[in-house]
């Protein structure tokens, strides 16, 4: 009672300032209008010179009367009330947006704050609530209507300082940090969050231009701003035209530059024409991996890469759209694992969830993806949407380090713990693709690395297009545009790599027209010497021939170089002119598209107005004859009500003249003395009938007032009413709802869950008792009802919900008449089976154990007793809303608890059951001789028991598990394969166990391959142990299954519960009953042969002459003959 107390003398206090604030803001308003501090409603529309610029004087973070109207409300965040209440904390409520509509009275300035304020408020926000909840889920929409309501205030005010850039810089981070960092939460949409950061960086445009044309200076962050803004529209080209137009030092400020590049990367040509989807670019290079390469690279920032994150699967799809184009399909399948680093993937799961979005098949190998099937025949479905973009965890997450939100927030352009100056060192980049020069390649000479096994064979060796080269004796292959890593000899650069649009310093050519003529031979020149003799003679003679001759020859190789020369340079020509051949042909066809298109647009609007109008024509058509109609029908009327009218006036004329002569008639009549009574009523015996017909055709009931009323029916009409008035009371719609409703809400224990259902299950729908019980718990005509955001009621719902706490369960009313013993069993039987059909779909995932309250229209006792349940009401309808509320008020609603328990610890229960019948058959096998058929058998008996294993242990699993779902490593065991018998008396164990582990389907690696080596380096001679073989099988398979599944408190997971609920022991104990069938059999067998062998070597013995044999002697002759016949 004294929390009630304090709670209703608070709710009062509330009230009370709530109201006194409301009184006294009037008050506010009007002498706001005398002061001039805002404009004056009445006064209607205002000249723009005259306009009165709003000043905030608010000093906290919330208005007082707003702060106290949500308290009154109950409209308050949990981070805006004090620790574990629901009272408002003025040091920690912030004021919220709201939304400008019509008919809203104007801000006083007392509800806006001044920017000094907003900047703290924002301070609070990025450095108080960022710093109780790291994740930014809680509190994002929290935070993010916060600052809506900052720049509204901003705006209000007309304020374009420093202060309101440096605000909106930061929420603007907070909007990049978001997109990254809650894109795989649940209910998370990126187009609203795109939509309020496109926002903030419109305004912070204006900002800029506004703040350079009034302080002629760039403000230090401006080019980071407009580098995201640029990166939002990523394809469209009209945005990087307008950056064009920037100040010269901040177009070639760094973060624009990146931006710009970035812009000419994503561009595509192979966009499909749909709409809503951006325009192709012509001539775009689709050059995806250095996209990726370059949001890989340090030099691209945090926030800068989050913005790019949303464009990852986009560039994707275009990707795989370009390599379709360019491989032939000769070409095998493109592994996955160079897919995942060229497309900036984080797994291979990935890849293929990309590559089966457009339809492309995925090659597949123990459900893991290895390899895309991606080639010109494939066929591509671009109808799909976009894959929503999810958190890049190999490129974007890595960049971010250790920084904290407020970190990111508060530091431009956050490149781990650095921040990048706004420099002009840069040169102007054009940011559209443009044509390579051409240059002379020469051939690479480092050595290409060997293929795999998945990538495509290495193409036909041809000149390239871009390939120019001088001499050579054989021809380069040609350009691979797909090649990805380094290139090694004999492929060519990539068509769309920096490296090669520029010569390289090895291979620069000489100009066709710089090159010198070939030179002339050297004439010789020998001196007349006498002394010399003539061999010193001749030697000089032909050294002088020899280097006349290497002369001539150096200048036709000279000469023959400028030849190769003018053809390359020809044909380089040649290449150019059928490349401008080319583009010129696209712009025609696209201007003819262009021109089909708006054809079809004109063909379109001039059939749609011709509609149009022929529809408009019809309709005023079929109007006009309504209208008329309309006029027509009300001329009738208005005739027929006068022709009415006019006949009324006449009978009421007529009756009234006749009236006046009856009046007349009694007057002489009563003057006349004939012996009687003068004082006596005369009355026609048709005057009664006459003005009962009066009125026969106003359909009225004439009323005698002259009658007085008694006291007897005075109180029957008070009666009456009450009557009348208990039952509205008793029927009233939701009453017993509210009551508890109420009543739960009290409950602490009940707080702290969002989600709190009550079950409603009435006996028969179309009896009054149920139709009562809806009527009361407003659920007449529906089957679910909302009361508040928390609590929620249903009635006879099929599949209950996880969220039931309480069960309403009403009775049969037959149970309140006067039944025998044996119908009243013959209901209460029934009304327990329809309660336990309740509860068993009661799911098992459900939040709480839910209470059951038993509704009963008679005595409870034998309703307890036979239903088992001590919560029974006796329905009063006077007073049901009270038994409610009293009965919620002392229930305590319990919440499940769940434990956690791993696959391999369930596996094991079954796995010490499964060895002791593997040792069973093991023994079995070792009463009786050796033979390859039982050993076989052995085995084949042990794999299906190992079988049983894993599927039991996967049944075990999907019923203790409150998921359906199985853990990944249990449901990817496979089916053991059985051992075939090859026939063969002669046979070799370990051969036959070798070949049984080395069938693909039995694939466990490293402790397969062990396993393998022990059976090898076993003695040839011994049999393999069979029970040690399916051991370590077993302990190989459930190795793997570490997974936890999450079971409810009140499971059993003993051995010999889980055992019995599957029916373990019945399910291996058949392949063991088959064993020893066998076993009997071949014991059997081999009992009739020692008997025939027997009969055979010793015949019976006369009757008049008996032989003693020796018992020991017979059973060695009889094991040696045994192993001479069946060795």
């Amino acid at each position: 009672m004294g929390d009630v107390h304090d709670r209703n003398s608070r709710f009062q206090s509330v009230n009370s300032r709530y109201h006194q604030l409301r009184a006294e803001r009037e008050v506010e308003r009007l002498q706001a209008i005398k002061d001039g501090l805002i404009p004056d409603p009445s006064q209607g529309g205002m000249n723009l010179q005259d306009a009165i610029t709003l000043k905030g004087t608010c000093q906290s973070m919330c208005p007082e009367f707003e702060r106290e109207e949500r308290d009154y409300q109950l409209n308050l965040d949990k981070y805006e009330c004090y620790q574990g209440t629901r009272q408002v904390d003025p040091n920690r409520a912030v004021k919220t947006f709201h939304r400008p509509a019509a008919g809203d009275e104007p801000s006083l300035p007392s509800d806006v704050r001044p920017p000094e304020v907003l900047r703290s408020t924002l301070d609070y926000l990025f450095h108080n609530i960022l710093e109780e909840d790291k994740g930014l889920h809680d509190s994002h929409h929290f935070v993010r209507d916060r600052t809506r309501s900052i720049r509204q205030d901003f705006t209000l005010q007309h304020i374009r300082n420093e202060i309101a850039i440096e605000c909106h810089e930061r929420i603007a981070r907070y909007h990049i940090l978001c997109l990254h960092e809650l894109c795989d939460e649940s209910g998370w949409s990126d187009q609203q969050e795109l939509e309020q950061l496109s926002k903030v960086l419109l305004s912070l445009t204006e900002f800029y231009d506004d703040y350079r044309a009034t302080n002629n200076k760039i403000l230090p962050n401006e080019a980071e701003f407009r580098a995201y803004h640029l990166l939002i529209h990523l394809r469209d080209a009209s945005t990087a035209a307008a950056a064009e137009r920037l100040p010269l030092d901040l177009y070639l400020s760094q973060p624009i530059q990146l931006a710009l590049k970035f812009h000419a990367l994503a561009r595509r040509s192979n966009e499909a024409h749909l709409r809503g989807r951006p325009h192709n670019t012509e001539s775009s290079p689709n050059a995806y991996s250095r996209f990726f390469k370059m949001v890989r690279s340090p030099k691209t920032p945090f926030l800068m890469a989050c913005l790019l994150e949303t464009n990852f699967s986009q560039v994707r799809r275009g990707a795989f759209k370009a390599m379709r184009k360019a491989y032939p399909s000769k070409y095998r399948p493109f592994p996955v694992q160079d897919l995942m680093k060229v497309l900036g993937c984080d797994d291979a799961e990935q890849v293929a969830k990309e590559a089966e979005n457009l339809n492309l098949e995925v090659e597949r190998e123990n459900g893991s993806a290895i390899a895309v099937k991606v080639h010109k025949q494939s066929q591509i479905n671009d109808s799909n949407p976009v894959i929503s973009h999810t958190k890049s965890q190999s490129i974007v997450a890595l960049k971010k380090g250790n920084l904290s939100a407020r970190d990111i927030i508060d530091t431009p352009l956050a490149i781990g713990n650095k921040s990048i100056e706004v420099k002009s060192s840069l040169r102007p980049t054009a940011p559209a693709f443009t044509m390579p020069k051409t240059a002379i390649a020469t051939a690479p000479t480092t050595t290409e690395a060997s293929p795999t096994k998945l990538m495509p064979p290495p193409p036909k060796p041809t000149t390239g297009a871009f390939s120019f080269t001088g001499t050579q004796q054989t021809e380069k292959p040609k350009a691979n545009a797909f090649t990805f890593g380094t290139t090694g000899a004999g492929s060519g650069a990539n068509a769309f790599t920096s490296s090669a649009f520029e010569p390289t310093p090895s291979a620069k050519p000489k100009s066709a027209f710089s090159a010198s003529p070939a030179p002339k031979p050297t004439p010789i020149n020998i001196p007349f010497q006498t002394t010399k003799p003539a061999e010193e003679d001749l030697k000089e003679k032909l050294k002088a021939q020899m280097e006349a001759k290497k002369q001539t020859e150096i200048a036709k190789a000279k000469e023959l170089e400028q030849i190769e020369l003018s053809r390359q340079r020809k044909r380089r020509e040649s290449e150019l002119r059928r490349l401008d051949e080319h583009k010129r042909r696209e712009e025609r066809e696209r201007i003819k598209r262009e021109h089909e298109l708006m054809k079809q647009n004109i063909s379109q609007s001039l059939t749609e107005s011709a509609i149009q109008q022929a529809v408009s024509s019809i309709v005023r058509s079929y109007v006009l004859d309504e209208v008329a109609n309309a006029f027509r029908k009300q001329h009738l009327t208005r005739s027929s009500v006068k022709k009415w009218k006019d006949s009324a006036l006449n009978s009421h004329v007529k009756r009234k003249i006749e009236q006046e002569r009856l009046d007349n008639f009694r007057t002489v009549v009563s003057e006349m003395s004939f012996g009687r009574s003068a004082h006596k009523e005369f009355t026609l015996p048709y005057e009664e009938e006459e003005e009962e017909e009066l009125f026969d055709h106003e359909d009225e009931e004439i009323i005698d007032h002259k009658k007085p009323v008694t006291d007897a029916e005075l109180e029957r009409l008070l009666q009456e009413t009450q009557r009348v008035q208990q039952r509205s009371l008793l029927w009233e719609k939701g009453a017993a709802l509210s009551a508890l409703a109420d009543a739960l809400q009290q409950k602490e224990d009940l707080k702290h869950h969002t989600e709190v259902d009550i079950g409603l299950y009435t006996y028969d729908d179309t009896t009054s008792s149920s139709g009562w019980l809806r009527t009361k718990f407003a659920l007449n005509g529906i089957n679910y009802k909302d009361v508040d955001s928390q609590i929620s009621i249903f009635a006879n719902a099929d599949q209950p919900s996880p969220s039931l706490g309480l069960i309403l369960f009403e009775c049969s009313p037959d149970l309140a008449r006067n039944l025998s013993d044996d119908e009243r069993s013959r209901v209460l039987n029934n009304e327990r089976a329809r309660l336990d059909d309740i509860i068993t779909k009661l799911p098992i995932t459900s939040t709480f154990n839910p209470s059951i309250l038993l509704l009963s229209w008679g005595k409870s006792d034998q309703i307890k007793q036979s239903l088992k349940l001590n919560k029974c009401l006796e329905i009063d309808p006077q007073s049901f809303e009270n038994q409610i509320k009293d009965f919620v008020s002392q229930l305590n609603i319990n919440v499940k608890q769940f434990n956690m328990v791993s696959e391999k610890q369930i596996s094991q229960i079954f796995t010490r059951a499964a060895i002791s019948n593997l040792v069973q058959a093991s023994k079995l096998y070792r009463s009786v001789e050796r033979q390859w058929r039982l050993y076989v058998s052995l085995l084949n008996i042990s794999i299906a028991i190992v079988n049983e294993v894993v599927d039991v242990s996967c049944e075990a699993i999907h019923m203790l598990s409150v998921s359906s779902m199985l853990g990944t490593s249990m449901a990817a065991i496979k089916q053991l394969p059985m051992l075939k018998a090859s026939g063969v008396d002669e046979w070799d164990a370990q051969t036959a166990i070798l070949n049984w582990l080395d069938d693909e389907r039995f694939d466990f690696e490293s402790d397969v391959l062990l396993l393998r080596a022990e059976i090898a380096g076993a003695d040839p001679a011994e049999i393999p142990d069979v029970v040690y073989i399916m051991t370590r099988i077993l302990d190989i398979i459930f190795n793997g299954s570490a997974h936890n599944i999450t079971i409810p408190q009140t499971v059993d997971i003993e051995e010999d519960s889980l055992i019995n609920k599957t029916n373990f022991i019945q399910r291996t104990r058949r392949h063991t009953l088959e064993y020893e069938r066998l076993i009997d059999s071949v014991k059997q067998g081999q009992r009739k042969r020692d008997e025939e062998f027997r009969r055979s070597q010793s015949p019976p013995p006369s009757p008049a002459k008996r032989q003693v044999v020796n018992s020991s002697s017979l059973r060695d002759l009889i094991g040696s003959v045994r192993k001479s016949l069946f060795a």
